[in-house]
C-alpha cells in the first residue's frame, strides 16, 4: 500500500504494481481510500509539514547536544591544566617563601 502526495488526492492511499514509478505496470491500480474533502487534505498537509519541522528539530538538536559534548571535553581539558598550572604557581610560591626567608 502506498500513499498518494498529489495535489488532487494528498493522503489517499493505493494499491499499484511495484513498478508503478518506473513507468513499467502491469496495469493493477486500485484505491483504498475515497476521497477525501478539502479540509481533510489541508489537515494532513498541516500535519504533514509540521512532522517535517519535528523530524528537522530532532536532527538540529542532536547536531547541538554533539557540539555540547565536544566543548564540554575541552572545558574539562582546559580545567585540567588550570588545576596543574595552579599548583605550580602555588608551589612555585611555597619556594620563593622559603627563599626569602633564607635570604633575611
Amino acid at each position: 500500500m502506498k500513499t498518494s502526495y498529489t495535489e488532487h488526492n494528498f493522503g489517499r492511499r493505493f494499491y499499484s504494481c511495484p513498478n508503478y514509478k518506473i513507468k513499467r505496470t502491469f496495469g493493477f491500480f486500485a484505491w483504498v481510500d475515497p476521497l477525501m474533502c478539502d479540509y481533510g487534505k489541508r489537515v494532513l498537509k498541516r500535519m504533514r509539514d509540521m512532522q517535517k519541522r519535528l523530524n528537522f528539530d530532532i536532527n538540529e538538536v542532536q547536531i547541538l547536544k554533539e557540539e555540547v559534548e565536544k566543548h564540554k571535553e575541552e572545558v574539562q581539558k582546559h580545567c585540567v591544566h588550570e588545576k596543574k598550572y595552579k599548583e605550580e604557581v602555588e608551589k612555585h610560591r611555597k619556594q620563593v617563601k622559603e627563599y626569602k626567608l633564607l635570604w633575611q
